[in-house]
């Protein structure tokens, strides 16, 4: 009996190790944050709004300014001074759709996050469900989450939302949506 407790204690106490050593705020399970489909869309310079699989492909040059380029012959994928979007075209799609936005300037979540918030600010406004990575001069920040319901292309599919903070400060942002199809898609 004495070997059987202590075989089943010793497994609890690593677990619980591994929770503590985790820190503040992250989750063992990213799919705890309570992030929605309100959450697929950024603000960009103010007031217009790119959101995932709802701006119009035609239309995204105009939102940007028409201030950058086609970097492949399918325009899946755009860069501009402001950052970078990627386009997918699966079966049953009529239009290739927003599938992924890179910001370095000009963003803001619908929860208030811009480039220059500050780590608390951020926290407080995502306070859980994160996971860290380490980066080259500071962290990402990243959260997903499914969509269970909803629009027919974003239905039971998988989302990254992700936040490189350098120095204390938020200094880009990334959307998209997780999965074989976005892959392909550079970042950086």
């Amino acid at each position: 009996m004495r070997n059987m407790r202590g075989s089943r204690v010793f497994p609890f106490l690593i677990l619980l190790a591994a929770a503590i050593l985790q820190g503040p705020g992250t989750r063992a399970s990213a799919e705890t944050a309570a992030l929605n489909g309100d959450d697929l869309k950024l603000f960009y310079n103010g007031v217009k709004t790119m959101e995932l699989f709802a701006t119009s492909y035609d239309g995204f040059t105009r939102l940007t300014g028409n201030g950058g380029r086609w970097e492949d012959a399918n325009r899946l994928h755009y860069t501009w001074g402001d950052g970078q979007a990627g386009f997918i075209k699966i079966a049953g799609m009529k239009n290739p759709q927003l599938a992924q936005l890179v910001f370095n300037e000009g963003f803001r979540t619908p929860r208030g996050i811009v480039k220059g918030s500050s780590l608390e600010e951020l926290l407080q406004a995502y306070p859980e469900g994160y996971a860290i990575t380490e980066a080259i001069d500071g962290r990402w920040y990243e959260y997903r989450w499914r969509i269970a319901g909803g629009r027919r292309q974003v239905n039971g599919k998988d989302f990254l939302l992700s936040f490189y903070v350098e120095n204390g400060l938020v200094a880009s942002i990334m959307l998209k949506l997780e999965g074989k199809e976005t892959e392909a898609i550079p970042v950086g």
